[in-house]
């Protein structure tokens, strides 16, 4: 996972919104976004803030691992090793006073203890060689952080821009558009400079002309819906055009693009067999669907508006029967909540379902081993008109 994404992760697992972690971090809701979208890296004092704020360690922040458990101290172990080895000695010098039949035995004994301290000190020794490795690992990952901001401040350098921003407005469902808003502030100004925002959105390119005001060159339009999204200022004085790349290639329908996953939570369900079938036995309960929310806090433009749960046997071998659909209502309230996650719960009916398993999968009754497992599917339309499947999850 790269670095912008496990933000955005370890946000929602410690529940915190963008304005919520932007508080406790220090700085703008802007910010965080451009973090999660890859836009911009955090800085070293930031850095140790953000972590702090997630709840993780620096390290498993910018590596996604977890730190790693002490390893036994391999010197220790050498050391115990070479004592055991003088007091094997003083008693090979006693065994040798005793008969050879005992000298033998002694001998065996003595080599097989040997042979399981060798094999104990080279797994001392395989630790420490796993410790070096994860040393090597960690000075070759800081060394690249060296560099990338070695590289972050030559840019800067270089740069003709100062200061600039990129924000999300609302999704528009009817015309199917974003609007977004830019500002970009030049290193130098001189009279009658102008400024155009170049967006690219996957293969279509849509230039906007920026309007100058408090020091900043800002633009405000709508971007018709794309996969990705990148955006680039165009500085111009005097007969000299400049360009700079500001927004690297970043997700815009993933953005405003909710995720769906289906549990089975309070229904129970078993089977009971007769001469000629079996009968599915679902007892009432409830169903969550839970909707992870992407960045944006208005409603996603993939918001569900209705659907059918399906209840569905499946064969080992792939065949499927369904058991029964049935019509659920999922507009929810007006509006998501504030949360990382929205759940909506369905209403399960107490029902029964006969299956002759051989006609419908060819398994015999006597094969318990071979019956098919059930599985809840939603088919919901969002609210674009588009029809989505998600399965249960247990």
């Amino acid at each position: 996972m790269e670095f912008g994404p496990r933000i955005a992760a370890l946000r929602r697992q410690a529940g915190l919104s963008q304005e919520a972690l932007a508080e406790k971090v220090g700085v703008s809701r802007q910010a965080i976004g451009k973090w999660e979208s890859g836009a911009s890296l955090p800085g070293v004092e930031n850095l140790q803030v953000l972590a702090k704020a997630l709840n993780v360690s620096c390290d498993e922040l910018i590596t996604g691992r977890s730190p790693q458990p002490p390893q036994p101290d391999g010197l220790e172990a050498v050391k115990e090793l070479l004592a055991e080895k003088q007091r094997r000695e003083k008693r090979r010098s006693l065994w040798r006073m005793c008969g050879a039949g005992a000298l033998t035995v002694c001998l065996v004994c003595a080599g097989a203890y040997g042979a399981g301290r060798i094999a104990e000190l080279r797994s001392q020794v395989n630790g420490l060689s796993q410790q070096i490795a994860q040393i090597q690992g960690d000075m070759n990952h800081s060394i690249g952080n060296i560099r990338s901001e070695i590289q972050e401040s030559l840019e800067q350098q270089t740069s003709i821009v100062a200061d600039w921003n990129f924000s999300y407005g609302d999704y528009d469902h009817k015309t199917k558009t974003v609007e977004v808003f830019a500002r970009a502030t030049p290193k130098t100004w001189v009279e009658g400079q102008t400024a155009q925002f170049v967006f690219l959105l996957d293969n279509e390119t849509l230039a906007v002309d920026g309007q100058w005001k408090d020091g900043s060159f800002s633009a405000q339009t709508l971007l018709p819906m794309a996969d990705m999204v990148s955006m680039s200022v165009r500085f111009s004085a005097e007969g000299v055009t400049q360009t700079q790349q500001l927004l690297e290639p970043s997700p815009l329908r993933e953005t405003f693009t909710l995720q769906m996953q289906l549990y089975a939570l309070g229904p129970g369900a078993y089977w009971s067999t007769g001469q000629t079938a079996v009968t599915y036995h679902q007892e009432a309960g409830q169903a969550e669907l839970m909707m992870v929310l992407p960045m944006q806090d208005d409603r996603p433009l993939n918001w569900p508006v209705e659907g059918q749960l399906k209840l569905i046997l499946v064969a080992d071998d792939g065949q499927r029967l369904e058991l029964d659909r049935q019509p659920v209502t999922l507009c929810g309230p007006k509006e998501p909540g504030e949360g990382p996650d929205y759940t909506l719960l369905l209403d399960l009916p107490d029902k029964e379902y006969s299956v002759n398993l051989k006609e419908a999968f060819g398994i015999s009754l006597d094969s318990v081993n071979q019956w098919p497992e059930s599985v809840y599917e939603l088919e919901y339309t969002d609210a674009l008109g588009e029809v989505h499947t998600v399965s249960s999850l247990y």
